[in-house]
């Protein structure tokens, strides 16, 4: 069951993985993780469960500079390993908004 508080952005973004992949970093790549690093640093620092979320609350605000270093990483990494994460983000993306959706009913 996911928790209503919130749930692990590795397990509702898994190509978020693609970030923790050893390899040297492009100019763009270094500028972005920089700027991730700067914007995330205050909610990191902020306690707020945010109520109720079912993933990225928070994260919104900096997960499209990573999204940009996972997508120069891709040309890395075999395309079956890229289609694992985007069928299993999906999957549990969806199984998640359904339950908050249920949740959310039987919450009126």
């Amino acid at each position: 069951m996911p928790d209503p508080q919130g749930i692990s952005l590795l397990i509702t973004t898994p190509f978020l993985l693609l970030l923790l992949m050893p390899r040297r970093l492009a100019a763009l790549e270094k500028v972005a993780l920089a700027n991730v690093a700067l914007i995330a640093l205050p909610g990191l620092l902020y306690y707020n469960s945010g109520a109720l979320q079912f993933g990225q609350c928070f994260s919104l605000d900096w997960i499209a500079l990573a999204l940009i270093v996972g997508a120069l990483a891709v040309k890395r990494v075999p395309v079956w390993v890229l289609a694992v994460f985007t069928r299993v983000g999906a999957a549990i993306n969806v199984w998640g908004s359904l339950l908050f959706l249920e949740f959310i009913a039987m919450a009126k």
